[in-house]
């Protein structure tokens, strides 16, 4: 705000004391700088004013919460597209297939049941000493496989005379046959067949899975009762 101070109008008074007349004088306005107001200052604290947005306000959501069994959606495979099968109008010749001609064998039979009489000649038996078995052959094939116990190794001595416990191994036939039980200085022996000197093919009341006897094949006595009939004198013996 600017202020005009105006004064008020001079008398110039002459000193001639001649002068009769009194000449009014007009000053020029004076014009004094504006005159500034301060208002009274007041210090306080700074004041921080922070515009911010505001965030948009959500709701947060409302959770129901229910018991349900899951549901296991089970999405078959794709199958891969079928290609249209080709018709051949050719007809088709197959191959000529030699025809293979196999023997048929018969399978081995369970120790114990009777088989059928054989006729003299057509069988043989063959003895395996590591394995423990009696393998019976009819017309050239497996007719039975029996288990056995044959010499056990050990030395031993009877009567004054002593011998090692072996099974004698060779190719014999069958040379003499007792019918039911006699009795040795070994032991017991029934239905024995006889293969070469007193060795013999017999039935006993222990057939252990391992070589226990004094040097003969020992047979069950199950096996012993049919064995004899199918058995002729002359049948050929291996062991081996």
């Amino acid at each position: 705000m600017f202020l005009t101070l105006v004064t008020a109008p001079a008398f110039a008074q002459s000193t001639d004391p001649n002068a009769a007349t009194v000449v009014a004088t007009t000053a020029p306005p004076v014009t004094l700088p504006p005159t500034t107001t301060t208002p009274p200052v007041t210090t306080a604290a700074p004041t921080t004013v922070v515009a911010t947005t505001a965030a948009p306000t959500t709701a947060p959501p409302t959770v129901v919460t229910t018991s349900v069994a899951p549901t296991t959606v089970v999405t078959p495979p794709t199958q891969p597209p079928r290609s249209t099968p080709v018709v051949t109008t050719k007809p088709i010749v197959a191959p000529t297939v030699p025809k293979v001609i196999v023997p048929k064998v018969a399978p081995p039979k369970v120790d114990g049941s009777r088989p059928k009489a054989v006729p003299a000649g057509s069988s043989s038996i063959e003895v395996d000493i590591r394995s423990q078995r009696l393998l019976l052959f009819k017309n050239g094939s497996l007719f039975r496989s029996i288990h056995v116990s044959t010499g056990s190794g050990r030395h031993y001595c009877d009567k004054g005379s002593c011998a090692t416990a072996n099974t004698p191994r060779g190719r014999f036939r069958i040379y003499n046959r007792i019918s039911g039980w006699r009795t040795s200085h070994l032991g017991r022996l029934f239905n024995p067949l006889y293969f070469t000197g007193g060795f013999a093919i017999h039935g006993a009341g222990s057939v252990p899975n391992y070589p226990a006897s004094h040097g003969c094949i020992r047979v069950t006595i199950a096996t012993a009762n049919w064995l004899p009939s199918v058995v002729a004198n002359g049948t050929p013996v291996w062991v081996h």
